[in-house]
């Protein structure tokens, strides 16, 4: 069953349902909350793959990813060129009680000019808590400049028929920075660029 505003409001009073920082009124809708564009990304660009890959270069997902596969960047503005990918997190820290589970998509608008949010994983474990990270794809002929901080992720929630018996504890909680899969410790220790254009 997804969740009305109605009950939004109800687990936000009761603190079941946390959204650090709080929302403004703005960003909750009938069915969804919208949450906002982090400032930290991990780029995955075509033309650092060309310039630092071998030809032969592939990414085998049963294996830890090399971390050289792409690079940290912290921007309050970043433009894809065609092809690019960045991994991107919410501006909001989540944490969800153990009797809903969450789901992101991205807003109809980037659909329209081929920019795709969050391709595969859309759910969101009954106890998380963190920043969410998303995969952001330009499949557009022309650049797509991101803007942190604008409303740029539709969030709902589903009940569960019964709530589960504990949080989630994988290794992608309780992190503020999108965390390639596989990958080691990356620097995120960076100096805040204005416009960042891959």
């Amino acid at each position: 069953m997804i969740t009305s505003k109605k009950d939004y409001l109800d687990l936000i009073k009761k603190k079941r349902l946390v959204f650090e920082p709080n929302l403004s009124p703005s960003q909750l809708g009938e069915s969804h909350v919208s949450l906002t564009l982090g400032e930290f990304f991990y780029v995955i660009s075509h033309q650092t793959f060309r310039r630092e890959q071998p030809a032969s270069f592939s990414i085998d997902v049963s294996k830890k990813i090399p971390i050289e596969y792409g690079f940290p960047v912290r921007a309050k503005k970043i433009t894809l060129s065609q092809h690019d990918c960045v991994l991107a997190v919410t501006r909001e820290k989540v944490t969800l009680p153990l009797s809903h589970q969450g789901r992101v998509s991205g807003n109809s608008s980037l659909g329209r000019v081929f920019c795709l949010v969050h391709v595969t994983a859309h759910d969101v474990d009954p106890g998380f808590s963190g920043h969410l990270t998303m995969e952001i794809a330009n499949l557009s002929p022309v650049p797509i400049t991101l803007v942190a901080g604008k409303t740029f992720f539709r969030f709902c929630l589903e009940q569960l028929s019964s709530p589960v018996f504990k949080r989630y504890e994988g290794s992608y909680g309780n992190q503020p920075y999108p965390i390639p899969f596989g990958s080691g410790t990356i620097n995120w220790n960076l100096k805040q660029k204005k416009h960042f254009i891959i």
